[in-house]
């Protein structure tokens, strides 16, 4: 068994000013002032003494800077960074957790090869844990790499639904939506579950699973049902216009949140900002 090698702790003299440097990155990033955010968090980088690789933060560093580089779009920035974070981690051999970032970011980048390559690398290192709690594309096309081609993340289908199944899943959702307006969470649930249940495979792939996800999720989140709430969630991010709907990413960010795991709240939450600003927090959840 491979022994995990633990880091060192920051000076005391150099921790308190490490930790205000990486609030105001992640403000200034907030904020959308991009360049002066991630020259700021260079900034912290560079107040690590060497050998930086003995330090956790400095591999925390470079994964906030690349997770907001994919957050934006900007796949360049986050490849040249990913493929500096081996030389900061003191557990590559063990962990599969540098891996499965550059399968991230090369999934992002649309460089399926790569992707796949260290998705593998990933899942054989973690036996399969590298996969919880993040997004289920990632699995889907681990699972499903033939389904992805030419380089590309495939189209979505755009075949109308046969109108008899169409209508009835309207009056399904419709009922439902009367349930969940008197609060009747649990009745909205069965319904909205049943309309989805209609839905020819993939699911995903059809317009109305967009909005059939959320509603199931909503109405499992006021279940206090957080982990099916999720699960749901993420279906509605992947499916039709999923990952521009910021109401979905807001809605993960809650759920993260209610099942106490903070670091995926706070991403998802600065997704559904970036999307739409202060607007997205006004009376949902």
């Amino acid at each position: 068994m491979q022994h995990i090698k633990k880091y060192k702790q920051l000076p005391d003299n150099i921790y308190d000013s490490f930790d205000e440097l990486t609030d105001k990155a992640y403000e200034l990033f907030v904020a959308k002032k991009y360049e002066e955010s991630f020259s700021t968090y260079e900034q912290c980088l560079q107040m690590i003494p060497e050998p930086k690789r003995d330090y956790g933060e400095s591999s925390n560093v470079i994964e906030w800077m690349v997770e907001n580089y994919l957050l934006i779009g900007r796949h360049a920035e986050a490849i040249k960074w990913v493929e500096q974070l081996s030389d900061y981690l003191k557990n590559k051999d063990i962990t599969g957790d540098g891996e499965f970032l550059k399968a991230k970011v090369y999934f992002e980048a649309k460089d399926l090869d790569k992707s796949l390559e260290y998705f593998r690398i990933a899942d054989e290192k973690s036996k399969g844990r590298c996969f919880e709690d993040e997004d289920n594309k990632y699995f889907h096309f681990y699972k499903n790499p033939g389904q992805y081609v030419n380089e590309s993340i495939p189209a979505l289908i755009n075949a109308e639904l046969d109108d008899t199944i169409y209508d009835q899943i309207v009056v399904l959702a419709e009922t439902g939506d009367e349930y969940a307006e008197k609060e009747e969470h649990e009745f909205a649930m069965r319904k909205y579950q049943e309309a989805l249940n209609l839905l020819p495979e993939p699911k995903t792939d059809w317009e109305a699973a967009t909005w059939l996800y959320v509603a199931l999720g909503d109405a499992l989140f006021n279940l206090e049902k957080f982990d099916t709430a999720l699960g749901s969630y993420e279906q509605a991010l992947m499916s039709p216009d999923g990952t521009v709907n910021p109401y979905i990413w807001f809605s993960l960010g809650s759920a993260f949140y209610e099942l106490d795991n903070m670091g995926k709240a706070k991403t998802h939450f600065m997704s559904a900002y970036l999307l739409d600003g202060d607007e997205i927090a006004k009376g949902n959840h």
